[in-house]
């Protein structure tokens, strides 16, 4: 089975583990769907003082607790110097 491939029902939630030693700079972890549309913010957009390691969750829900629908989702990591996108398909 892919690991990028979630369903709900069945599997506990998405675990996104950060391990970051660069920094100062800005830090912040969101989910949008394939059209762009914000779906969650799991880190709200911080200043990094030190390095961070630390795993976050993602339940397959929007930011007002509703279940979203299966598709194709995007992880936006932003570190101090870089962007990173990764991808999940959630299944319902």
């Amino acid at each position: 089975m892919d690991k990028n491939l979630y369903r709900p029902a069945s599997d506990s939630p998405v675990s996104i583990y950060i391990d970051y030693t660069a920094y100062p700079g800005e830090f912040g972890l969101w989910i949008y769907n394939t059209a762009g549309e914000h779906i969650q913010t799991l880190v709200p957009p911080v200043n990094l003082a030190g390095p961070i390691n630390k795993s976050y969750f993602w339940d397959g829900t929007n930011k007002r607790g509703d279940a979203c629908a299966s598709g194709v989702y995007i992880l936006y990591l932003v570190e101090p110097f870089d962007r990173k996108l990764k991808k999940i398909l959630l299944v319902r």
